[in-house]
């Protein structure tokens, strides 16, 4: 500790000196209170400092290196982490010759017939050459394939399979009759998947975050995020039982506990992509048909007056494959169970009555919330803030004694807006608040907001949402729980962050992670492909099929 000087005696004539030097010695300790009181303030800062640093370390992003000790849910998510990355090929662009080019590759059927029957199989085999017509010989190029009948509006998702040496295989059944056409979309060459992967895991930057601060009149605004690399003095909102973290500057004589709302801006201005990689993200190369030998085929009924098995109601546990299911006359038939419709007004009362159904997710499960009350008019909205879209709502039928209260998931939930930061809370954490019983259906979804962050902030989440489930159904096993998975996005909007190959890799995550829950799906990824709605938003004849689902499931 430093050490003072003494003070020089001070010598006054006709002054008591006794009475002087006690003085002195008093003001002499004061000052020595003060020091010892300011260095201890700023070692508790250092000490807050410190502990926040070891904490980002813990949340291990790919900046932060390997943690010293790792937590059992950490360590599943590098687990998880770790295989995707192993499956995902690194590849160094040197020149976009050298890329996959979907006019120069070729599809052909796997031994064509003359003629094709309802219920047949069909393999499409994709082999693809760079821009100087050179075979591929490695895979990972990132396919979307449908085959469609315009005039009957029907239409399914073809599954592909990677052969890693350039080939593909793409499996199709044929459900209904007719000229069945095919689209065959190379989304992106793998040297642009590998760009986007790199890209993703190299940190943040995409988004800007600012947090609002009130208290006794004075208003401040902050910088918020996941990872904050300032010497400042923090806000740290934890949710320690999850491994969640985000941090906010601590504005001047203001508690972190004022902090009432948050907003987001996408940095368009902001990329991980070389001058080099950004060409493979140009508009005249994505989203392309891959050159086909075929056009159409057609199929008959071929007389098959055989009866269909009967199947069973759709139901929570199911298990199925993709693809799960088909449109036909724009109605969505899954291949796993049989399907009820509830178009009406009656219907959907009928089957909610005496519920109370909890909805949680963005503006994709905001889109069932609004079709749901628009088809409804015995509900009533009860806006408890009457702000932005994301507040909690509740919607109330009294005489039917039914109940939907929408909430948004927590952060990360980009609005471009200040909304409440009160109300964030986790899925999991949500869903832990719940009691359950036979009455009630918990319905939840997430993936677009998290595309923009690196991957193993949606997998943690996953993982947490599994383990709230599993809690729920341990003290109510009656209670219903269906997930929406996400939809596709714009093709073209923003395509280094919210690019639908962010999305594959969530959706497939989440489908592999929630195995073996008791819990039903409404599989708008799929749903998505096969309409080629290409929105974040797709059109009501898609959400409609999708709520067709999920009233199936709960009643």
């Amino acid at each position: 500790m430093k050490k003072f000087p003494s003070f020089r005696k001070i010598l006054l004539q006709g002054e008591d000196m006794s009475v002087r030097e006690k003085e002195l010695q008093n003001k002499e300790k004061q000052l020595l209170k003060s020091e010892i009181e300011l260095l201890n303030k700023e070692t508790e800062l250092q000490n807050k400092e410190t502990d926040l640093q070891k904490r980002e370390k813990e949340l291990q992003t790919p900046e932060s290196g390997c943690q010293k000790k790792e937590t059992e849910l950490q360590k599943d998510i590098n687990k998880i982490f770790h295989e995707v990355d192993s499956k995902i090929l690194k590849i160094s662009f040197t020149h976009i010759d050298n890329t996959t080019k979907a006019q120069n590759s070729k599809a052909i059927i796997i031994d064509p017939k003359d003629k094709y029957c309802v219920g047949d199989s069909l393999i499409v085999q994709v082999d693809m050459f760079d821009y100087l017509g050179k075979k591929k010989t490695f895979g990972g190029d990132f396919i979307m394939a449908r085959i469609y009948s315009p005039d009957i509006k029907a239409s399914i998702s073809g599954r592909v399979e990677d052969l890693n040496n350039g080939s593909y295989h793409i499996y199709f059944t044929l459900f209904w009759e007719g000229t069945v056409h095919f689209s065959i979309l190379l989304i992106h060459p793998s040297e642009g998947v590998s760009a986007l992967w790199k890209a993703r895991n190299k940190g943040y930057g995409y988004t800007a975050h600012t947090g609002r601060f009130v208290s006794q009149g004075k208003d401040a605004q902050t910088q918020c995020a996941f990872k904050l690399n300032i010497s400042q003095e923090l806000c740290e909102y934890s949710n320690p039982k999850e491994e969640e973290y985000f941090y906010c500057k601590k504005p001047a004589n203001m508690s972190c506990g004022s902090m009432v709302q948050l907003m987001s801006v996408f940095v368009d201005s902001h990329s991980f992509f070389s001058e080099k990689e950004k060409q493979l993200f140009d508009s005249t190369n994505i989203c392309l048909e891959i050159s086909k030998n075929f056009e159409t085929i057609s199929v008959s009924q071929c007389n098959n007056e055989s009866k269909k098995e009967e199947m069973k109601k759709c139901s929570a546990g199911m298990k199925y494959n993709y693809p799960s299911g088909y449109f036909y006359q724009n109605m969505w038939n899954p291949l796993y169970c049989s399907i009820s419709r509830y178009r009406t007004m009656d219907a959907i009362n009928e089957c909610m009555k005496g519920k109370i159904i909890y909805m949680i997710g963005d503006s994709t499960m905001f889109q069932w919330v609004t079709y749901i009350n628009n088809h409804v008019n015995s509900l009533k909205l009860f806006n408890l803030y009457n702000e932005n879209w994301p507040m909690t709502r509740l919607y109330i039928d009294t005489e039917r004694n039914i109940k939907i209260e929408w909430r948004k998931h927590a952060f990360p939930f980009i609005m471009l807006v200040f909304h409440t930061f009160k109300e964030e809370f986790t899925i999991p954490q949500q869903i832990d608040q719940i009691p359950g019983n036979q009455h009630t259906v918990v319905v939840f979804t997430l993936g677009m907001h998290f595309r923009l962050f690196p991957l193993q902030h949606y997998i943690r989440r996953i993982i947490n949402i599994r383990r709230a489930i599993e809690r729920l159904h341990l003290r109510s096993p009656e209670t219903k729980v269906v997930v929406k998975a996400e939809n596709t996005s714009d093709l073209l909007d923003r395509l280094e962050i919210l690019n639908n190959f962010h999305g594959y890799l969530q959706y497939s995550l989440m489908m592999e992670i929630f195995q073996g829950l008791n819990i039903a799906v409404v599989d708008a990824w799929d749903m998505s492909i096969a309409y080629a709605s290409q929105k974040t938003h797709p059109p009501e004849e898609v959400i409609a099929n999708e709520i067709d689902l999920l009233l199936t499931y709960m009643c």
